[in-house]
C-alpha cells in the first residue's frame, strides 16, 4: 500500500510530497480491537474491523505527525535548508538523500553530505534545489496512543453507517485531544 500527501512551507524546506510503503503489521489486531469493542463471538465481522483500525491508525499518524507502524517514508522536498524535522518519526535509519536539479539525481554521502540527530537531518552542503530521503521509521505507540486509538476505534464501530463503505472515519473528539498529547514536533 502506497499514499502520500503535500504539505505546507515549513521555513526553507518546502515538502513538495510523502509517500508510504512497505508498511509493517498494525500496532492492534483484529482480535484486541474485538475484545475491546465487546465483540468477541458476537459475528462481528473481521473485515469492518480491520479496516477501522487501519482507518484510525491513518489518522492518528497524521494528527501526531507519527509513524505508528514501522514503513518506509520517502520525503520530497522542492526546496530544503540546512536542518530538516523528517515528519513521521521517529526514523530508525536513512536509506538514501539525493539532491533533484534539473532532472538529475545526485545520491549523498552520510557524514560528508549529511548526518541524523534524533529524527533532524543535518545538511553540511546545503544546495537549496530539490531533495529525496527515503528512511524507515520505528514505529511509536505509547500506551495513552494506544487507548486513544481503542476509543476512536470503538466510537466508529458503533457509528459504522455514517463511516464506513465509502464515507470517510475520523477521529472523535476525545480520542483527538488524547493523541495531541503524544504529538511530535
Amino acid at each position: 500500500m502506497t499514499s502520500s500527501m503535500k504539505s505546507v512551507n515549513h521555513g526553507n524546506n518546502i515538502l513538495e510530497k510523502i509517500t508510504f510503503s512497505d508498511k509493517g503489521d498494525m500496532p492492534i489486531t483484529i482480535l484486541e480491537a474485538k475484545e475491546w469493542l465487546r465483540r468477541q463471538g458476537q459475528g462481528c465481522e473481521d473485515d469492518i474491523v480491520e479496516s477501522l483500525i487501519e482507518d484510525v491508525i491513518d489518522e492518528m499518524e497524521v494528527i501526531t505527525n507519527s509513524s505508528l507502524v514501522s514503513q518506509t517514508i520517502t520525503a520530497v522536498y522542492e526546496t530544503y535548508g540546512d536542518t530538516i524535522s523528517l515528519p513521521y518519526s521517529p526514523v530508525s535509519a536513512i536509506t538514501s538523500v539525493k539532491t533533484l536539479y534539473k532532472g538529475v539525481e545526485t545520491t549523498l554521502t552520510a557524514s560528508t553530505d549529511y548526518y541524523l540527530q534524533g529524527d533532524t537531518l543535518y545538511m553540511l552542503n546545503v544546495g537549496y534545489t530539490g531533495l529525496e530521503v527515503v528512511y524507515t521509521s520505528g514505529g511509536y505507540f505509547p500506551n495513552g496512543l494506544r487507548n486513544a486509538v481503542y476509543q476512536a476505534i470503538l466510537t466508529n464501530y458503533n457509528d459504522r453507517e455514517d463511516n464506513v463503505l465509502g464515507g470517510v472515519t475520523k477521529v472523535p473528539n476525545n480520542s483527538r485531544r488524547k493523541a495531541l498529547r503524544y504529538k511530535r514536533y
